[in-house]
């Protein structure tokens, strides 16, 4: 995840964010207590949404992920791994979304397909037969599931081995 980019990630303890930010685990939102310039006013959301789809805030001249300050505000120690959203929807920081994950999990959890995916559909690309086929990576590889005749009935394909395959998956 993106935690890379925070040189001072856990640098702040509980006692210090909890004087400056209120947690609410029902909404997942984060609320300033204190003014922070004349545009922040105590009461405002803290946070927005970045580019990545991760909602990013500002403490003490620090970047934070939101997720992040939420574990710590709720369980009042520092995640001591990554933190996965299990619904895949990287803005959603109810405390009932968030879990503690390892890279591998948190990476095989992903909910949508990248970039490159010219079908949009997680898991399925178009034969050159004008059928559907599914793959599955598991520990590096390609797994091949199947073609078939629709990337719906491709993608529901994928969706079991990959349940199969990854327990961690949510989708």
């Amino acid at each position: 995840m993106a935690s890379g980019n925070y040189p001072l990630l856990n640098s702040l303890s509980y006692d210090e964010v909890v004087t400056h930010l209120q947690y609410s685990p029902s909404t997942g939102i984060l609320i300033r207590l204190k003014s922070k310039s004349k545009r922040v006013k105590p009461g405002d959301i803290a946070g927005y949404i970045r580019k990545d789809g991760y909602v990013g805030l500002s403490l003490l001249c620090n970047e934070y992920l939101a997720h992040r300050i939420a574990w710590l505000l709720y369980y009042k120690e520092w995640p001591t791994d990554e933190v996965d959203h299990i619904d895949g929807n990287r803005a959603n920081n109810k405390i009932n979304n968030l879990r503690l994950s390892n890279r591998y999990d948190n990476n095989r959890n992903r909910h949508g397909p990248t970039k490159a995916n010219k079908l949009g559909v997680l898991g399925v690309h178009q034969h050159t037969s004008g059928r559907y086929v599914a793959r599955v990576r598991h520990k590096g590889e390609s797994l091949y599931v199947g073609i078939f005749d629709s990337p719906e009935e491709a993608h529901a394909a994928y969706l079991e081995k990959k349940r199969e395959l990854h327990p961690s998956f949510t989708l």
